[in-house]
């Protein structure tokens, strides 16, 4: 499989997501919920792409993606795991239950913007390539 073959793949397979979700949001009832899933799930599949474009392709727009989004994985999951680890202590518990609970709403917020923000960030990175490759090839 070269380049060319895995960008057609991932970017037919986006597509296909994108409107997978937006046949669903016409016909469900909660359209809020469903638009929180969309942005982590499609961004599920273009971390998972980008790091085999970059790791077996060595595309270097890639690389800053998959950095950028690594870290913020690790940050919001690290953080999560610190408080599941604080309220497994017996003297803890109390106090930061009532912090997750607080902090549980906002941090689901949080992962859904910064899905999509990275989301979108992929889709142009997507595009550039596929219009690299279509019209910029001798």
């Amino acid at each position: 499989m070269t380049f060319r073959h895995h960008l057609l793949i991932d970017s037919f397979m986006q597509a296909l997501l994108i409107i997978f979700f937006g046949f669903l949001m016409a016909r469900t009832s909660a359209p809020l919920s469903l638009l929180q899933i969309m942005p982590v799930t499609l961004f599920g599949w273009q971390f998972i792409n980008a790091v085999l474009s970059y790791k077996f392709f060595e595309r270097s727009n890639k690389r800053l993606f998959v950095r950028i989004s690594g870290f913020c994985m690790i940050i919001i999951f690290s953080i999560r795991g610190v408080l599941w680890l604080a309220a497994s202590f017996a003297p803890l518990h109390e106090q930061v239950s009532s912090l997750t609970t607080q902090i549980e709403p906002i941090m689901l917020l949080l992962i859904t913007f910064l899905s999509a923000a990275l989301a979108l960030w992929y889709l142009y990175i997507t595009l550039r390539d596929l219009y690299n490759m279509m019209y910029n090839t001798i």
